[in-house]
């Protein structure tokens, strides 16, 4: 389970958004095509636990990189808490 400390999310003129997690095992960048909220709007902008499905980019010792595919507006879960 990813525990966030940090969220940083930086909007490009290109239409490319950057969305920085950290936790404990170091950083994550979260890169979001602008047809992909714009698809998706709501997820996008609405929701309080949000889930990204896409491509998953690694190197040793590196920072993680996700190329986002889908958002998904999970905030129904946080009614279980």
């Amino acid at each position: 389970m990813l525990s966030v400390t940090n969220l940083l999310d930086l909007h490009t003129t290109s239409g490319v958004t950057f969305i920085t997690l950290e936790d404990h095992t170091g950083n994550s960048n979260v890169i979001v095509w602008q047809a992909t909220p714009r698809a998706q709007k709501q997820a996008y902008l609405k929701a309080k636990i949000l889930k990204v499905s896409g491509i998953l980019e690694r190197r040793d010792g590196g920072v993680t990189h996700i190329i986002a595919g889908k958002l998904h507006n999970l905030s129904h879960l946080f009614a279980e808490f």
